[in-house]
């Protein structure tokens, strides 16, 4: 595996240190924190599995093959950059992290003709975040993917799978649509606001529907 961003290498180093990865790349484009990286390989005696390397996005693990890549901590416009730059990388599985909501990413993984084959949303601090599990298309699919819709867009894979931790995070959404709603006005900007109304008309409408359903307690 191999994690991009990977800013003091913790993760690849417990994936190592516990036995699920045999091998892993820390990878990060700046120097301090890699050189850190590097001290936290040698303190957890995981230097003969984990390597770091410096570089921006893929390009330290150009030509390598790879089960997982993971992308956390960033805006989804750095994610679909970094993904854009795949190269002759053989990747079976991205595990994507952003920051923000996640909307552009998931149109993103459309047009980069990756699947969305899971996502969760995971509660840290108070905070919600949305992690996304892709995949490349193959021709062993059995169909071809629809254009997703803007609720596709807005709720991803929740949308269908649930789990405890949907109704808060839609809550929140819904919470902050209607904060960005609320400070369009007098901006005259008829567009905006129509598409603020309209997502926030989804996310209550979903809402509404998970407070009703067992699948998200």
């Amino acid at each position: 595996m191999a994690d991009i961003g990977t800013d003091h290498g913790f993760l690849p180093i417990e994936l190592a240190r516990s036995g699920r990865v045999p091998r892993a790349f820390a990878c990060d484009k700046r120097t301090r924190p890699l050189e850190q990286t590097r001290v936290n390989i040698e303190d957890a005696k995981v230097a003969d599995r984990v390597e770091a390397r410096l570089g921006d996005g893929l390009a330290p693990v150009q030509g390598e093959r790879l089960g997982t890549v993971t992308i956390a901590g960033m805006g989804s416009p750095a994610i679909h950059r970094i993904l854009r730059g795949k190269g002759d990388c053989d990747i079976r599985r991205f595990v994507l992290a952003p920051n923000d909501d996640a909307v552009a990413l998931r149109q993103a993984l459309f047009t980069l003709e990756l699947w969305l084959d899971d996502e969760r949303i995971v509660e840290d601090d108070g905070r919600f975040y949305p992690v996304l599990v892709a995949s490349a298309r193959s021709s062993s699919r059995a169909r071809a993917p629809r254009s997703p819709t803007r609720a596709d867009l807005l709720l991803g894979a929740p949308l269908h799978h649930g789990g405890p931790n949907v109704r808060p995070w839609l809550q929140a959404r819904a919470t902050h649509l209607a904060t960005r709603l609320g400070a369009t006005a007098g901006r005259h900007r008829p567009a905006e606001a129509a598409q603020l109304l309209e997502d926030l008309d989804i996310l209550r409408a979903f809402l509404f529907r998970a407070e009703r359903s067992a699948s998200f307690r």
